[in-house]
């Protein structure tokens, strides 16, 4: 496989991503083969979750209660308490889905590389290394934690100054963006070894590592080109969903009316006939929106994915040979075509030109 550069892999990347997700595949198929991606890619960028604007909400939420309700001013625990079982179940759906963008992450980069569509046997290859892979996930994220806590303990309970402030910012920000670069390092160069040869991690760390030291121009430009096309394809992501999902909820409101119009006189029974309905359109809305997003971030994730595989492809000989096969060169020479029926009339005792056993070229 040639070595392509930064640049170069764009082009054949999605060419390879589409024909995976597209070529010669039904709609449930190809749906399918989205979700996978979708999912493989939930937690590869960084979401951001403003922890004191969830406070504020929280804080003006309750306020809004005790002045509907003053009793329960006198009793602000249960709140708290009313909330636990809300996290719970949030916590459990978010290990959950942590789970299987982890092991998918292996499964795609096998699918991609492979150009295989059967996710139930590449999902049972995975099941070892997708605790390892989310032990090391888990010690980053711990990392990132740690060094943000400090970054903002320093600048709240310390007397550093404008100076002292900006330079903490610039050390986080730093500090982020190299969390940042070891985590696509680890996503695009590092899992792929682990995901095609079952390798441990400190190897193929040490592989990636001796690649980019080779060519560190290379990778900074290919670290550059993704978080350029990262941020345009976030923002073109999200409006092309917003624009879909509001065609979409046109047909469902226009049904969600018709109900109250002609049940609008049947009293408790109407009422409740018509929330039932509501209800049921709303979960058809909602999984509709989920196939959506799944048709969306499916085709960005695969291509992300591949550009990362193509990229490092012409560096890694295994995966280079998956991407692009070498066609293999005959070591020997055809053998002559005999005779026809003609050319043995006009001349009976000659024969063919060349000799019938061939020798190997050398």
């Amino acid at each position: 496989m040639r070595r392509y550069s930064a640049a170069e892999a764009i082009t054949p990347a999605w060419e390879h991503a589409k024909a995976w997700l597209w070529r010669g595949t039904s709609k449930k198929v190809f749906l399918q083969l989205a979700a996978v991606a979708a999912l493989a890619g939930t937690f590869s960028a960084t979401a951001g979750f403003n922890s004191g604007n969830f406070r504020e909400r929280v804080r003006g939420m309750n306020a809004r209660q005790y002045a509907a309700n003053p009793q329960f001013a006198h009793a602000p625990h249960l709140h708290g308490a009313a909330l636990i079982p809300i996290f719970i179940v949030l916590a459990v759906i978010g290990a959950i889905l942590f789970y299987l963008s982890v092991r998918f992450k292996f499964v795609l980069v096998n699918a991609l590389a492979t150009r295989r569509r059967e996710i139930r046997l590449i999902w049972d290859l995975y099941a070892d290394i997708t605790w390892q892979w989310i032990a090391l996930t888990l010690v980053l994220t711990l990392v990132a934690a740690a060094l943000g806590f400090s970054a903002f303990f320093g600048m709240r309970h310390t007397t550093l100054g404008q100076a002292g402030n900006a330079s903490m910012v610039v050390l986080g920000i730093l500090g982020g963006i190299a969390l940042a670069i070891a985590a696509w390092i680890l996503r695009d160069f590092v899992l792929p070894v682990l995901a095609l040869e079952g390798a441990t991690i400190g190897f193929a760390w040490e592989r990636a590592m001796s690649v980019l030291s080779a060519e560190p121009g290379e990778f900074a430009l290919y670290f550059l080109l993704k978080i350029v096309f990262t941020f345009l394809l976030v923002i073109c992501r999200a409006i092309l969903f917003v624009i879909a999902a509001i065609v979409l909820v046109i047909p469902f409101v226009i049904v969600g009316i018709l109900p109250l119009i002609f049940l609008r006189h049947a009293g408790m029974a109407g009422v409740a006939l018509s929330g039932l309905i509501a209800l049921i359109l709303g979960l058809i809305y909602a999984t509709v929106c989920i196939l959506l997003l799944f048709s969306i971030n499916g085709p960005i994730t695969a291509f992300f994915t591949s550009w990362g595989l193509y990229f490092y492809g012409g560096r890694y000989p295994l995966l280079g040979e998956m991407l692009e096969p070498s066609i293999a060169v005959p070591t020997y020479t055809p053998p002559p075509s005999f005779p026809s029926r003609d050319e043995e009339e006009d001349d009976p005792g000659g024969g063919p030109s060349l000799p019938l056993n061939p020798q190997p070229v050398t």
